[in-house]
């Protein structure tokens, strides 16, 4: 029997099918059954003049999964937003907010990536001495 991992958990990993769309900045990871999910996509956000926070998404839900539980979210200001900002993931009622620390003078936009799944180290990467990534499971 080949097994790729040994260990306590004996597993092998999963082969993912991913797909990209044409009409938008996304990657969807199949699920199965053709059932597909965003795996990463991008957005924008405006923090409006005088205000300190603009909502990202709201219940959004992926296979029961809560987007507030489950994202990573990167947000990078296309402006001075004048302070710190940070985004704010209210897990209990599945919100996520983008917020700045002091009220805005002027609109400030950001640009936004989502990724499902929590954060990952890259220096648990290795390369094949090529650059391209060997083969390393978790």
């Amino acid at each position: 029997m080949r097994q790729a991992q040994t260990g306590s958990l004996r597993s092998t990993p999963k082969q993912l099918k991913l797909t990209g769309s044409d009409k938008t900045d996304a990657v969807f990871k199949n699920m199965g059954n053709n059932h597909n999910v965003p795996l990463s996509w991008s957005a924008s956000a405006t923090v409006a003049s005088g205000t300190t926070e603009v909502v990202l998404a709201s219940g959004i839900k992926f296979y029961d999964m809560d987007l507030a539980s489950y994202a990573t979210v990167t947000a990078m200001p296309t402006s001075n937003p004048g302070g710190n900002f940070w985004v704010d993931k209210d897990e209990s009622t599945n919100i996520l907010k983008l917020v700045v620390s002091s009220a805005v003078s002027n609109d400030v936009d950001f640009d936004l990536r989502f990724s499902l799944g929590s954060g990952i180290d890259l220096n648990t990467f290795t390369t094949r001495g090529t650059g391209a990534p060997a083969q390393s499971y978790p």
